[in-house]
């Protein structure tokens, strides 16, 4: 018979495995939607590279790729998250 501490963690092994498996609001590249868009990498550069990889934002506006995001939100001091990524 399971003691009330092995009930617990046998709950939180199980809960582990549903949401480390749940793939419904998975993006590209398997990133859960919506998300923060990861903008530390484009604080210190002035322009994007051009490449075309779309992201969704909650704001209902497409950027080119998740750097345009990450200026528009530094310039409009506005918290935008990705919602869809493109493909």
């Amino acid at each position: 018979m399971m003691n009330v501490n092995g009930c617990v963690a046998a709950f939180f092994f199980c809960l582990c495995l549903i949401v480390l498996t749940d793939k419904s609001t998975e993006g590209y590249g398997g990133r859960k939607l919506p998300r923060h868009p990861i903008c530390v990498h484009y604080f210190l550069q002035p322009i994007c590279i051009l490449y075309h990889n779309p992201v969704c934002g909650s704001n209902g506006m497409t950027y080119q790729n998740e750097c345009e995001l990450c200026i528009y939100c530094r310039e409009h001091h506005k918290d935008i998250k990705i919602v869809k990524d493109e493909v």
